[in-house]
């Protein structure tokens, strides 16, 4: 069986009935449009809108109206003000803060002393946890300026000192001034 066009059903195009006028009229690509055409304006008006939206943000960037828009923002965001959060992150802050040190010891204290060439082994890391704390937090009458006191204040860390008590080890080292100085 085949339809005016002398294909068979198989190889005609799939077609569907138009809001029941009876018109027979072929698929758009899309699926959703009855005809090509209409989905060719659909198309159309996106790309316009699209390119309306793109030259307005253009614009906008151009003239620093976006940067200026955006540094005013994290202004806003970061900016420490009585009884702000950002005021409480700064000052007390809750990230954790490591002081890593490393030492060098003398190994050839005598020989070094008769002259010979220092050999020294690198000893560590000796690793602190540091804690700052802002407090007598205090604003001028127009919050314009804020005045503090702080306090830091190192913990020894000896999980990630691997081990290590500085209360323990002996370290020698050399006095560069004296040494300098001697010449």
């Amino acid at each position: 069986m085949s339809d005016d066009d002398g294909r068979s059903p198989e190889e005609q195009p799939l077609l569907r009935v138009d809001g029941g006028r009876g018109r027979r009229m072929k698929d758009s690509k899309c699926g959703r449009c009855v005809s090509s055409r209409a989905c060719c304006g659909f198309l159309c008006c996106i790309m316009i809108l699209t390119a309306i939206i793109a030259a307005v943000l253009a614009v906008l960037i151009s003239y620093g109206i976006i940067d200026k828009e955006v540094d005013k923002f994290i202004a806003k965001q970061v900016s420490l003000t009585k009884g702000s959060a950002a005021t409480d992150q700064w000052s007390k802050p809750g990230a954790a803060v490591y002081m890593s040190f490393y030492m060098f010891n003398l190994t050839n204290k005598d020989e070094f002393l008769n002259g010979e060439k220092a050999t020294i082994e690198e000893i560590g890391p000796f690793v602190y946890n540091e804690s700052k704390t802002k407090y007598n937090l205090r604003w001028n009458s127009d919050e314009t300026i804020l005045e503090y006191f702080e306090n830091t204040s190192y913990i020894f860390n000896k999980e990630k000192s691997n081990g290590l008590d500085p209360s323990h080890v002996n370290i020698t080292t050399i006095n560069l001034p004296l040494i300098v100085r001697r010449g």
